[in-house]
């Protein structure tokens, strides 16, 4: 009885931190990788970026922008864009942005 009375407060105490362990591996195997997206840019700020997805059942997606983001054009609502990005807790952290103009934009009637 003290034998198994034992065994199952060890197994209570254990068990949250093997899942905190595993959320903490998953988490840094996450941060450890790099993502792209294709989309059309619907806002921009100085710190964000959001992005709807060039799919079927297209839905924005938000990045953050900082000093380490490289940039290859200028993303500007209705501007392609290509991103990759990693993701950091709850938040993507874009790694490169490149903007091709948007329609209308740059383009003469010759």
């Amino acid at each position: 009885m003290l034998a198994r009375s034992l065994y199952a407060a060890v197994a209570w105490v254990l068990t949250p931190v093997a899942l905190l362990a595993q959320e903490a591996a998953t988490a840094q195997g996450r941060a450890g990788r790099s993502y792209a997206l294709r989309g059309t840019v619907t806002a921009v700020s100085p710190d964000q970026l959001t992005v709807l997805r060039n799919t079927r059942h297209a839905q924005p997606v938000t990045f953050t922008l900082d000093a380490h983001t490289a940039m290859n054009g200028v993303p500007e609502v209705g501007a392609r864009v290509s991103v990759r990005y990693r993701v950091e807790g709850d938040h993507n952290v874009a790694v490169a942005v490149s903007a091709q103009p948007s329609l209308g934009r740059g383009h003469s009637g010759n």
